[in-house]
C-alpha cells in the first residue's frame, strides 16, 4: 500500500472508526427518540446540525472503506447514510404541531422569553401532550432546552450504553442457543430425528425414508467396524450394496403417512418402476 500498511491494517482502522460512528449515531437517535416534542422544537436547529454531521461522517467513512479495499463494497455504510438522509428530511420538514408551536412561541415573545417562564413552558407542553406522555417535568424541559446538545448526549451516553450492552447480550445468547441446538441436532442419531410425538402426522414421506436409510446405514457401518476388529476375515460389502439397491428415492411419490387411512392401503402402494 502507498502508506506502507497492509489492506488488513487500513481496513481495521476504518472499521474502528465506523464502530465509533455507529455508536455516536445510535446515542443521538436514542436521545432524540426519548426527547419530548417541545424540547425537539426548541432544539430543532441543533438536531438538524447533529444529524447532518452524522450523515457527512458516514459519507466520509464510505469513501474511506472503498479506498481501503480498493473496491466498491461499502453497502452497509451507504445504507446507514441513506437512512440518515431520510431522518434529516424528516427533521427539516415541519409538522402541523411544530407549525402551531412556532406561532405560539412567537406570540409569547420568542424562544428566549418562553424558556425563562415556567408557566409558559407548562402551557406549551400541554399543546404537545408531553405531560400526558410522561416526557418530563417543566424543570426537565428547561434543563434540556438550556443545555447544549453535546451535554445532553453525554448525559444520555451511560443509559444508551446499558441499553446497547443488553441488546448485545440478547443477540449473543440467541446465537449461542442456536449453536447448541444445531450441535445437538447434528450429534443425535438418525432414528432420533423422527422420534417426536405424532411424527407420523407431520413427517413427509421423503424425509422419513431418508431418515430410515440413514439409520440402517449407521447401523451397518457400526456393525462393520465391530466385526473388523474381532475378525481378520474380510467383511463382505454385500449389505452396503443391498442398501444401495433399495429404491429409496423412487418412493417419494408415495402418499404421506398422514394420508394412509387403512393398513391395507400400505400393501397396495407400489414403488415406481426403476
Amino acid at each position: 500500500m502507498p502508506d506502507g500498511r497492509s489492506i488488513e491494517g487500513r481496513l481495521q482502522t476504518v472499521l474502528d472508526r465506523v464502530a465509533r460512528a455507529v455508536d455516536d449515531c445510535g446515542n443521538s437517535l436514542n436521545k432524540y427518540r426519548n426527547t419530548g416534542g417541545l424540547v425537539k422544537f426548541f432544539k430543532s436547529g441543533d438536531w438538524e446540525d447533529k444529524f447532518t454531521g452524522h450523515a457527512k461522517r458516514f459519507d466520509g467513512l464510505k469513501q474511506d472503506l472503498r479506498d481501503a479495499i480498493a473496491i466498491r463494497s461499502a453497502r452497509t455504510v451507504e445504507n446507514v447514510s441513506r437512512k440518515l438522509d431520510a431522518i434529516y428530511d424528516m427533521i427539516s420538514t415541519k409538522t402541523n404541531q411544530e407549525a402551531e408551536l412556532a406561532v405560539a412561541v412567537d406570540s409569547r415573545g420568542g424562544i428566549a422569553a418562553c424558556v425563562s417562564n415556567s408557566a409558559t413552558i407548562r402551557e406549551l407542553m400541554e399543546r404537545t401532550d408531553d405531560a400526558k406522555k410522561g416526557a418530563g417535568t417543566v424543570a426537565q424541559v428547561l434543563h434540556d432546552v438550556r443545555a447544549s446538545l453535546s451535554e445532553l448526549l453525554d448525559e444520555n451516553r451511560m443509559a444508551y450504553t446499558v441499553l446497547l450492552e443488553a441488546r448485545k447480550n440478547e443477540i449473543t445468547d440467541a446465537i449461542r442457543g442456536s449453536e447448541e441446538r444445531l450441535r445437538d441436532a447434528l450429534e443425535v442419531r438418525a432414528y432420533m430425528r423422527v422420534k417426536d410425538s405424532k411424527w407420523s402426522m407431520n413427517v413427509g414421506t421423503s424425509e422419513f425414508i431418508a431418515a430410515v436409510f440413514d439409520y440402517f446405514s449407521e447401523q451397518y457401518a457400526r456393525a462393520k467396524a465391530v466385526l473388523s476388529q474381532e475378525s481378520h476375515l474380510p467383511v463382505q460389502d454385500r449389505p452396503a450394496q443391498t442398501l444401495a439397491d433399495l429404491v429409496v428415492w423412487h418412493l417419494i411419490t408415495a402418499p404421506d403417512p398422514a394420508d394412509l387411512r387403512r393398513p391395507s392401503q400400505i400393501c397396495q402402494t407400489k414403488p415406481s418402476p426403476v
